[in-house]
């Protein structure tokens, strides 16, 4: 007997309910107005933290920029005010590491003063437990860590490493964006 009505090849599936690829197709719209109006929203949790974010990474910019003409102004090397240390490290693996090398190039184009690295969430962790000061880490260093599930290995190992780093005051701050709360 056939599947799904009378023409129905023998390759068929039959879903009790309705087709899931157009119901998903179905959700773009409203899922996409969401987003929108989250992300519209000056109080809402992701607009919060990315302004946070755009913020820090403004001021060190900024600070870069002073020194760099206080050094102008004496006369002297501005190449010297370069940071010694990473300014943001970013982490995942696999597409979330891409998307963080994407990341890193475009903000290192549009903010060459600072010291933007991607490195892989496996390569982070063995240099925490074999060599930190391969990682160039300061008091003043951002981490963003990026997963899409937020439930990747490496990333959530790095992810607690990092939280445990902020708060004894090795970095500065940690930032984790993920697409699952």
């Amino acid at each position: 007997a056939p599947l799904c009505g009378p023409a129905a090849s023998p390759f068929s599936i039959s879903f009790a309910s309705s087709d899931p690829v157009a119901a998903d197709i179905a959700e773009i719209p409203s899922l996409l107005a969401a987003i929108h109006d989250d992300w519209s929203n000056p109080g809402s949790g992701n607009r919060q933290s990315a302004d946070g974010l755009a913020q820090l990474l403004i001021a060190k910019a900024a600070n870069l920029a002073a020194k760099e003409a206080l050094l102008r102004q004496a006369g002297l090397d501005e190449s010297l005010s370069k940071s010694n240390h990473v300014d943001l490290l970013i982490t995942g693996v696999e597409n979330s590491l891409w998307l963080g090398e994407q990341f890193a190039h475009d903000l290192s184009s549009v903010m060459p003063r600072l010291t933007v690295r991607a490195l892989s969430a496996n390569a982070v962790l063995k240099a925490l437990q074999h060599n930190i000061e391969s990682l160039a880490l300061a008091r003043q260093s951002i981490v963003l860590v990026l997963s899409h599930s937020g439930r990747t290995f490496p990333a959530r190992q790095v992810m607690e490493a990092c939280d445990l780093m902020a708060r004894r005051g090795v970095i500065r701050d940690l930032f984790i964006l993920t697409g699952e709360p």
